[in-house]
Formats: structure tokens, sequence, C-alpha cells
């Protein structure tokens, strides 16, 4: 890269001769310069990938830990599942949704707002019931990170969590035909939405209160995030194999063993989260508390500040006041030297009011 900026001092010689030379030689420069802007946006592109676009966001995440982030680099996840994880899916519509909270937040509502339509056009009697419920329980959860909003970009600035919501959104574009098949998709993707939207809180806390065992529940919600990776990736495996009956392995590993598995590994961790999280909520409204009974101090002292500073005031009123009424009833006969007396007297107390003092009358 260094020769071609140092070949452009030397145009001058060919500039009399060659003067058709040097115009492919700017016109080279020209198309250098547009292929060294696209370098810039490639971390951006890289998100999807997953590793480079957490250096230039570094700078602007407030909280000390990525917790998505050291899921994502585990050796548990591993090269191949990150790999697999970071391919397109077949279905556009999970293409399309991009990786802020915004943006899968709208796709998975409008999902499973579709396929509750489906499912009561073709079951009416039974839409009430599983579907129904397993629905409203989704929509619930995607609006619990609806309402989080920016909070889930500061944590989640790489969007690794919109990875588990594509599961979510390609289990709701399985529920077509079968009733049973679709009860149980319905179950597994309200299950992965639930535990997705619960943890965004969780984290969302975790990142916002200071307390001493904030390192022991952040490993914890990594463990948590490192079990949705895994099962995300099988997923994924089903779903971009050739084999014929690749519709009927997706559903497999969507709500059969590789969901157990999910749960099993994520119940320790997911205890220990529980247990931590409540010590947090504990000692947050300890500390609200306590916050607040020292507020109440602060009030009253101030009030009691305030009430000594009206009292100096009104007192010192009352002296300027009397001045200015002797003032005013002095006689014409009275000597100079006299109200000058008095207005020096004056000023006196207008000087001891600016300063503070409260002299007595």
């Amino acid at each position: 890269m260094v020769k071609p900026q140092d070949d452009t001092p030397h145009p001058p010689k060919k500039s009399s001769p060659v003067k058709v030379k040097a115009k492919p030689a700017t016109t080279t420069k020209a198309k250098k310069t547009p292929s060294s802007k696209p370098t810039k946006p490639k971390p951006v592109q890289a998100k999807s990938n997953g590793v480079a676009a957490a250096k230039p966001k570094s700078a602007v995440v407030e909280p000390k830990r990525n917790l998505w982030e050291e899921a994502w680099m585990s050796v548990d996840v591993g090269d191949a599942n990150r790999k697999r994880l970071t391919q397109k899916w077949q279905d556009r519509n999970i293409n399309r949704m991009g990786k802020l909270p915004k943006e899968y937040v709208e796709g998975v509502m409008n999902l499973t707002k579709s396929k509750l339509r489906i499912h009561q056009e073709r079951w009416p009697s039974k839409t009430k019931g599983n579907a129904y419920d397993r629905a409203s329980s989704i929509l619930k959860s995607v609006m619990t990170v609806q309402a989080l909003g920016d909070v889930v970009v500061k944590f989640d600035p790489t969007g690794y969590a919109s990875i588990a919501w594509a599961v979510v959104s390609f289990g709701l574009t399985l529920i077509q035909n079968n009733q049973e098949r679709m009860q149980r998709i319905w179950e597994a993707s309200e299950y992965l939405a639930v535990l997705l939207a619960r943890y965004s809180r969780i984290e969302a806390l975790y990142h916002r209160v200071q307390v001493s065992n904030a390192t022991e529940l952040g490993d914890a919600i990594v463990n948590v995030y490192i079990c949705v990776l895994q099962y995300s990736a099988k997923v994924k495996q089903s779903v971009t194999s050739k084999r014929l009956d690749r519709i009927i392995q997706s559903f497999k590993s969507l709500t059969q063993e590789p969901l157990k598995d999910l749960q099993n590994a994520i119940q320790g961790s997911d205890e220990m989260v529980e247990k931590w999280f409540r010590q947090i909520m504990a000692e947050q409204q300890q500390f609200m508390f306590e916050t607040q009974e020292e507020e109440m101090k602060r009030v009253k002292e101030v009030q009691n500040i305030l009430g000594d500073v009206s009292k100096s005031t009104s007192m010192i009123m009352k002296g300027i006041a009397k001045i200015d009424k002797t003032l005013s009833g002095t006689s014409v006969s009275f000597s100079d030297s006299k109200t000058r007396r008095l207005r020096f007297v004056k000023g006196k107390f207008k000087h001891s009011y600016l300063n503070g003092y409260s002299p007595v009358i």
C-alpha cells in the first residue's frame, strides 16, 4: 500500500508526453478509494459473525461485561456451532429480522399473531386452549423485551440474543396442519421466548445494580446463554441439512431431545441465577429503604435551615422597615449628619442580610 502512494509524486515526469497514462492512474486511484471504503462497514456486517463487531461497540457499551459475547466466544459453543449459527435461514422472513430488539421483536409479534389466526381458522373450538395461552405468553415475553428497548442494546450490542429469537420465529413457521405437532411447537416456542425475556430483565437489573456477588451472577447468566446457543445450533443444524425429511428433523430438534437437553442443562444455572437474583432484589429494596430514610432526614434538615433563614430574614426586614419609617418621618429640621447616620445603619442591615448575619435590633 505504500508503493502506490509513493508513485503519486512522480507523475510530473509523465505529464508532458503521456497525459493519457496519467488519467488511468487517477482512475485506478479512484477505484482504490472505494475499495478501501467498504472495509469500514465490514465490521458492521460482521455483527452477524459476532467476533469483530464487539470491538467497535465496546467503547459505547456501559456494562462492564458483555455476557452474550462471553457465551458466544466460549469453548463450549465451539467454532462449528458459531459457523452454523451465522449461516442464513431458508426462510427469507427470518433472515430479514434485524439484530436490534425493535427489529426482531416486531418480527416475532407479527408471526405469532398470524399463526394464531391460522390456528383459529382451522380449530376454532380449541383456539382458547393451548394455542391461545401459548401465543399470549409469547407476546407478553416479546413486549417485555420491547419495553426494555435501548437497555437491551447496551448489554447486547452485537445482537447475539437475536439468534435465539430467530429460533422462536422458526418454530412458529413450522405451525401448519397437524394439531398435535402444532401444540408441541407452541410449547417449545413459548418456553424459549419466556426464558429469553426473563433473562433480559435479569441482565438489565444485573448491569444496573452494584452488588458483591455480581461476578458469580454474571457467570451463571453466561452458562444459561451458552446452553441457549447450543440448542439454537442444534435446531439450525437440522434446518440446513440436505435430508429429505428436513421438516421432520427440524420439528424433532425443536421439541424433543435438544429441548430436553436445554431444559436439563439450564436447570442448575437457572436455579443459581434465581438465587442471586433474589439477593439482588432484597439488597436493592433494602438500599431503596435506606436511601428513602436518608432522603427524609435531608428534607427535615433543609426545612429547619429554611425555617431559621426565614426567621432571620424577617427580623432583618423588620429592622429595615423601622429605619425606613424613621427616615420618612424625620423632619426637614433634622441635620444632614443624623440622616446620613440612619442611612448608614440601614446599609449595615442590608449588608448583614446579604452576608447571612442577623443583627439584633
